[in-house]
């Protein structure tokens, strides 16, 4: 047949398809000859004769086919292979060729090709010799005629380029018998293995070298033999262990080293040769008998074609005491983290690709980190911070970057709302990429300041309101002198005037104008906590129910009112027309909070025990007694408050309103301290706003008046009453009043003359005294008549509330109190009471 390069190339058909092509022909060319001679033989019928000669004809036909097709097909199934396997060899790294016994190329792959730098055309044109640059075409025949004898053969070669330069190959060569004798040949480029080899050997020979220079080397090395005697040694070596150089020749690694076993030294030999190398940590014994720790490294040395054990000794002696000492500094440390009573983690900064820092990994923490913080080391070491506790970005990284970037300490306090705690952080640099945290729970601390800056704020506050209560006080108190005077004198003007007389009108408006007066000085004594108030049982729900509609017509349109009534109710002793005034100005700002948009307006009782931890978080007030209190609160879903607008809220003047005069809060403020409750304030920008209002509750009934109208009307005064007041004016309108009711009069301008005009007249029954006084007050002046008589009816008066009073002298025996100012029909009401209750006794 003729190849690719147009030349006749011999091909021997294998022996196995040589067999199978000689036996069909043997075989049918005897079925041909004896077939025919036996049918003649045994049928004479000529067309008998032609039919099974058609017969034979045709079955001599299939068996052929049948022959043929499978010849075909294994011939189609080895030309598959033949053609995958070409693939495969085209595809691999390593070279591959197919030679015959003259040593011409007969295939190559692409991998030898490229190996080469030349084309197969040009290879398949090429023998053996003509690449191969360590043998000639003699050597390479004689170099087949051997791996023909031993079937397989694997040796390095050297090839040569197609552009002269040299290739190192490894090649494995099998023979096959088949087509007359073929070659097999894979070559692998070890190029880079002989260069790493050439190098090695280069390194061997400068070792070789650098043996003669070892006294410039300033670490110890001994050279010893098979049987462990130093053979050579350096400088070095003998100033580290102080022998000369001629003492080492005369002794072995036994005399210096007194751990090494006696007699093991054959054995060690061996386990140095199979490990290839040893570096072990022991101790060498110096000539003054110093022990020094040591660092050796042993290993094989050639030279001059003996073999060495050449070992590198170090002094360790100085890095052991310094590991020691690092040993038992981190010892102490170790201690000290795991016993110190604030929580302390170690962490080391995490970096994106670009570098930046954008997390810290928690790599170590101690046991009060646990107790503190809350979270158990064995789930928080290893992690990220993020990852540790449970949030978006590492918590305060910002800040951790400080010690790190400049190697300051960084100190801090925050609040996690997560634990409900306040710590104290410390951080300080711990590594080039680590830092240290110390936390030390403060919440103790904190809430302390919080609780001592509250009371502070109260006490301000108190001191503040309890000023300006004393000068509103003073104000009214005088106020109401005055008022007393007008309002009594408009009072006995109009019952003594003709009702046609022009001037009735004129003092009703002065009358008018007085009433007015008395409101705003009442309000200057609720706003001082020290109002007139009508004490009596009260039942909340049913006081809120009288005051439905009138809160329904005072808030907004768009405002809806609702209602939240427990039943049964304890009572409070209070004054109704307080607590009137102050629902109405709770109802009215909650109305305007919500404004114009749509809201609701709850208003809720109820009863709850109160201890003493509930009752110190309140407005102004301590001390309060625990027990059954009474609350009314008042909510809405309006704008809310924010915490400086609630600190000041109580505060006087102070208004979120364009035009006021801001004494609304501060007068509820006042009526219910007068009547020893307390207030809750609940809160929010855009959440709306809770008013609680507690009242302590009293398990007296409800009063009700049975002083029958006969016996009011039949009532007449008699007797001489003392009427004492400091202002002039007051006791002039006194006195007309009380002689106007039938009594005879004698006033005193203080406590001193009231004494001595009691001591002159001991006829007296009745006596009036005003509550603030010079000299000598109400109450001393009530006591010391007391002394001269235990059961003198007094009278006090005062322009501050009942309560107030009757507080001052509870158990004293206080015959009765009216407030000022008051008309003839208020004195008439108190004095009746006075004798009705003398009468019944």
């Amino acid at each position: 047949m003729t190849d690719k390069r147009g030349a006749t190339a011999r091909y021997i058909p294998s022996r196995p398809a040589f067999k199978i092509v000689l036996i069909y022909s043997v075989v049918s060319s005897l079925w041909i000859l004896l077939s025919d001679r036996m049918l003649s033989q045994f049928v004479t019928d000529k067309e008998l004769i032609t039919l099974l000669a058609t017969i034979k004809g045709w079955f001599f036909v299939l068996v052929t086919a049948i022959l043929l097709y499978g010849l075909i097909s294994r011939l189609a199934a080895r030309i598959g292979v033949v053609k995958e396997l070409k693939t495969i060899l085209d595809t691999t790294r390593d070279g591959f060729y197919v030679s015959d016994m003259e040593g011409r190329f007969l295939e190559v792959n692409n991998a030898y090709c490229s190996m080469l730098g030349y084309s197969r055309e040009q290879l398949l044109s090429m023998q053996i010799s003509d690449v191969e640059a360590c043998e000639s075409s003699d050597e390479v025949v004689e170099h087949c005629r051997a791996i023909i004898d031993k079937g397989y053969d694997c040796f390095e070669s050297v090839h040569r380029r197609s552009d002269g330069s040299l290739l190192d190959l490894e090649a494995s060569v099998n023979y096959s018998s088949d087509r007359g004798g073929i070659f097999y040949s894979f070559v692998r480029d070890i190029s880079e293995r002989k260069h790493a080899e050439a190098v090695l050997r280069e390194k061997d020979e400068q070792l070789q070298m650098a043996i003669f220079s070892l006294d410039r080397i300033v670490d110890s090395i001994f050279w010893l033999d098979h049987e462990g005697r130093f053979c050579r040694v350096n400088d070095a070596a003998c100033l580290m262990l102080g022998y000369s150089r001629e003492e080492f020749l005369q002794m072995s690694v036994m005399d210096i080293d007194p751990g090494f076993p006696t007699g093991k030294w054959s054995e060690h030999w061996q386990e140095l040769a199979e490990k290839g190398g040893q570096r072990v940590e022991t101790i060498h014994r110096a000539k003054d008998g110093r022990l020094i720790d040591v660092e050796v490294m042993a290993n094989f040395v050639k030279f001059q074609g003996k073999e060495y054990n050449c070992a590198v000794a170090r002094d360790m002696s100085e890095r052991r005491q310094a590991l020691r000492e690092l040993a038992a500094s981190e010892s102490k440390f170790r201690s000290l983290f795991e016993n110190m009573g604030e929580g302390v983690a170690l962490h080391r900064i995490v970096r994106d690709s670009t570098g930046a820092i954008v997390n810290y990994r928690i790599v170590d923490a101690n046991p009060a980190y646990e107790s503190i913080i809350g979270l158990s080391r064995s789930t928080v070491i290893g992690k990220l911070a993020t990852e540790a506790y449970s949030t978006e970005s590492p918590p305060y990284l910002d800040e951790f970057l400080t010690p790190i970037s400049t190697g300051a300490p960084l100190n801090f306090e925050t609040y996690f709302e997560s634990m409900g705690k306040y710590f104290s952080i410390s951080a300080i640099k711990w590594e080039d990429e680590g830092f240290a945290t110390i936390f030390s729970d403060v919440t103790l601390r904190k809430r302390a300041e919080e609780e001592k800056r509250l009371l502070e704020d109260k006490m301000r506050h108190s001191q503040k309101l309890e000023s300006l209560g004393v000068l509103a006080g003073g104000i009214a108190h005088d106020f109401n002198n005055i008022l007393t005077a007008v309002i009594g004198n408009a009072d006995i003007a109009l019952m003594q005037i003709s009702p046609e007389s022009p001037i009735v009108e004129n003092l009703r408006r002065i009358e008018s104008a007085a009433t007015r007066a008395t409101d705003l000085a009442r309000q200057m004594l609720a706003y001082s906590g020290k109002g007139k108030f009508v004490i009596e049982s009260i039942d909340m729900n049913r006081l809120i129910e009288e005051m439905g509609h009138m809160l329904e017509v005072s808030i907004s349109k768009k405002a809806v009112l609702s209602f939240s009534l427990t039943r049964p109710l304890p009572l409070v002793e209070a004054d109704a027309t307080q607590l009137r005034q102050v629902l109405m100005n709770l109802v009215i700002n909650a109305s305007e909070a919500i404004g114009e948009r749509s809201g609701v307006i709850s208003i809720a009782t109820g009863s709850m025990e109160c201890n003493s931890a509930f009752l110190r978080d309140v407005w102004l007030e301590d001390n309060l007694p625990g027990g059954v209190y009474v609350y009314v609160e008042v909510s809405d879903n309006g704008c809310g408050m924010d915490k400086e607008t609630m600190k000041r809220i109580f505060d006087p003047f102070f208004t979120t309103k364009f035009t006021g005069r801001g004494l609304g809060m501060a007068a509820v403020l006042g009526i219910i301290r007068g009547h020893k409750g307390l207030i809750k304030i609940y809160s929010e920008p855009g959440q709306g706003s809770v008013f609680k209002i507690l009242l302590p509750s009293t398990s007296k009934p409800e009063e009700q008046a049975n002083e029958t109208r006969d016996a009011r009307e039949s009532w007449q005064g008699r007797g001489l009453v003392l009427f004492v007041d400091d202002e002039e004016t007051v006791c002039d309108i006194g006195s007309e009043m009380l002689k106007m009711l039938g009594f005879e009069v004698i006033t005193a301008l203080d406590g001193r003359e009231a004494l001595d005009v009691f001591q002159r007249h001991p006829e007296i029954s009745l006596v009036i005294i005003d509550l603030m006084m010079p000299h000598l007050d109400g109450e001393q002046t009530f006591t010391e008549l007391r002394k001269l008589r235990p059961d003198l009816k007094v009278i006090m008066s005062s322009g501050y509330n009942e309560q107030e009073v009757t507080q001052r002298f509870l158990g004293k025996g206080i015959s009765g109190f009216i407030q000022k100012p008051y008309r003839l029909s208020d004195l008439e009401t108190v004095i009746k009471k006075i004798s009705f209750e003398s009468r019944e006794a």
